[in-house]
């Protein structure tokens, strides 16, 4: 049933507006006239097909600003509704949800847009102490740093991806245009070839006429690779971490992810053995999550989240100290936050690394096509101008 927004007029000609649930305009018509309301205009709200993590942190922090200005819940809902379309029909189908007695955190949990664990736990703790705009700055500060990070590494990566496919595009040109017509000019003047020229010609020739095949083993390969789940396999991640450059950043990355959702859930009153069972599932890497699983399993059983995490060999012995004593002196997530904000500036140095490197290893790998092209161009032009070749 599809939720509509109207505005109305009463029987005093007093205009009206709100949100409710109907089957088609004739329906919300007649729902209306019983309630001695005549309808004026309505329009009826498409659900989001998705919501980006930026648009999430928007979403709550909007909210939560609402609330700390003394709005109450249904009243700033209805003015997100009604002013901003960036949500999509979230914030009034929340508000008909909390008009029908349901709380906030269900109406959440029962959106699958915006359904996430970590974030409806965070608001039924706000419900529960009745800090409902702190608990939405955890959230606004749970979705900022995620879109923080996926910023870092989207930064990193254009560049790379724009050489590449200059490169991939210059390969093209060379390989189905100017390679050609020397290769023809050299035929015509019967010029012998010598081996590097007979091997650029060989590579030539497989590019033209087997290329297509290549293209196609490369995305079936891909299609395989996901149909069969291989890339949540934990060989795929074991692979991934011994890979040079790679696994480090994994490391960081995952470390940083772990330490930064735990500074959250427990700076929003959560549990330590709460946020361990919410970060269940959270990661990509099975091995990651059976060891966050072990964390809360030894937590249930009385151990410190510091022992814990020693026993599952998450962090290093430096981080664990720095835990063991948060937890010593009760600022545990302030600790939490001081490692999640050390594990970020360690990903961007390993970042800026990565690029400073990637930089001369392209610089010389296309410099080597580049001169293995010349060359091989070059000599029987050189034997043909020497008048080595003849017609």
């Amino acid at each position: 049933m599809p939720l509509f927004r109207y505005k109305a007029v009463d029987l005093n000609g007093n205009p009206v507006s709100g949100f409710t649930f109907a089957d088609g305009d004739l329906s919300l018509r007649q729902k209306l006239k019983s309630k001695n309301r005549f309808l004026v205009q309505s329009s009826a709200f498409t659900r989001a097909a998705s919501l980006s993590l930026a648009s999430k942190r928007d979403l709550f922090g909007e909210l939560r600003t609402l609330l700390a200005a003394g709005v109450n819940l249904g009243e700033a809902l209805h003015i997100m509704a009604v002013e901003d379309d960036r949500f999509g029909d979230l914030p009034a189908l929340w508000k008909q949800g909390i008009e029908e007695g349901r709380s906030l955190s269900r109406c959440v949990a029962e959106t699958p847009v915006a359904a996430d664990p970590l974030v409806v736990k965070m608001l039924e703790v706000g419900e529960a102490t009745g800090e409902m705009a702190g608990c939405l700055g955890q959230i606004e500060t749970h979705y900022a740093g995620l879109c923080k990070l996926r910023d870092k590494l989207i930064s990193a990566m254009i560049y790379p991806i724009i050489v590449l496919s200059v490169s991939a595009v210059a390969v093209l040109v060379l390989t189905f245009y100017v390679i050609p017509m020397f290769l023809d000019m050299f035929s015509r003047y019967k010029v012998q070839l010598p081996t590097v020229t007979q091997i650029l010609l060989s590579l030539t020739d497989f590019l033209k006429n087997q290329g297509w095949l290549l293209l196609l083993a490369m995305v079936g390969g891909l299609v395989a690779f996901k149909m069969l789940g291989l890339a949540n396999h934990p060989r795929t991640f074991q692979l991934m971490h011994f890979t040079p450059i790679l696994g480090k950043t994994l490391t960081l990355f995952g470390n940083l992810n772990l330490l930064r959702n735990l500074a959250n859930l427990l700076r929003a009153d959560v549990r330590v053995h709460d946020a361990a069972h919410l970060l269940k599932g959270l990661f990509r890497n099975p091995e990651l999550n059976r060891k966050i699983e072990g964390v809360g399993a030894r937590i249930n059983k009385g151990d410190a989240l510091s022992e814990a995490l020693r026993e599952e060999g998450l962090l290093a012995s430096r981080d664990l100290a720095l835990i063991r004593i948060g937890e010593e002196t009760g600022q545990l997530a302030d600790q939490m936050e001081h490692l999640a904000k050390d594990y970020e500036q360690r990903l961007e140095r390993t970042l800026e690394r990565f690029l400073s490197l990637f930089e001369p290893v392209m610089i010389v790998a296309l410099s080597g096509m580049i001169g293995f092209i010349l060359v091989a161009l070059y000599l029987p032009l050189f034997d043909m101008l020497g008048g080595g070749g003849r017609r």
